[in-house]
């Protein structure tokens, strides 16, 4: 294991990943903790997909590699904490309140708390939907990104103040809040057309637009479906 530690900060990616590896099919948390701050300590940029991935491989109690890694997060850039947060993801761990935390506090890394929204999509927890709700209302003060994450997260969020919500994220500037807003609605939520009459007679052009430019993707999706099952 000691070697493996050695070999993580080594120049060559593959090296560093097969050494990585090694550790994870081992199944000791306290050598992956103890290589995560070897390649901290040393500045080492391996690829977050690479991380993430490779932390599912381990073979011991993953629940609680989790929960070490996460406890030790101070130690780490923000580079190591994100593959860390999305294998807390991945694996379904409860870590709500602690997500939380991060989501609530402005001082924390953008790419942090906009991780902590996409697990709050997949892991519904109501004490988030009012905060989710206010990056979507407030766009127009905020980075557009918090805005255009919430909007899918809010999938997960369902009832008559969700949609009305979302109905004003159909209005932002940025395009792409514009599109998830939409995409929920209508995909996510599966709000019927009447329920969106006020939009489509409203005095918003953009956000008409982009519900029909939704809605003509979808059928556009159905044609090419029925014409792949046809050829079969």
């Amino acid at each position: 294991m000691d070697f493996m530690i050695r070999m993580v900060v080594h120049k060559g990616v593959f090296v560093r990943e097969n050494a990585l590896r090694a550790l994870y099919m081992i199944g000791n948390k306290e050598a992956v903790l103890a290589a995560w701050e070897k390649m901290e300590d040393n500045e080492i940029c391996h690829s977050k997909k690479l991380l993430s991935d490779g932390l599912l491989k381990f073979t011991g109690d993953r629940g609680e590699l989790a929960r070490l890694l996460f406890e030790h997060r101070s130690r780490f850039d923000t580079r190591l904490v994100l593959p860390v947060m999305q294998f807390i993801r991945f694996l379904g761990e409860d870590f709500r309140k602690e997500f939380l935390e991060l989501l609530s506090k402005e001082t924390v890394d953008k790419e942090i708390r906009l991780e902590a929204v996409r697990y709050f999509r997949k892991y519904p927890y109501e004490p988030v939907r009012a905060l989710l709700q206010r990056f979507l209302q407030y766009h127009e003060y905020l980075d557009w990104e918090y805005a255009a994450v919430a909007a899918q997260a809010l999938e997960s969020y369902p009832g008559p103040d969700t949609v009305d919500c979302l109905k004003e994220g159909l209005k932002a500037v940025n395009w792409y809040v514009r599109l998830n807003s939409a995409e929920t609605l209508i995909m996510g939520l599966k709000i019927p057309k009447k329920d969106l009459f006020d939009v489509y007679n409203g005095r918003d052009r953009y956000a008409r637009e982009i519900l029909n430019y939704v809605t003509e993707k979808i059928e556009i999706k159905g044609q090419e479906m029925e014409l792949r099952e046809t050829d079969v």
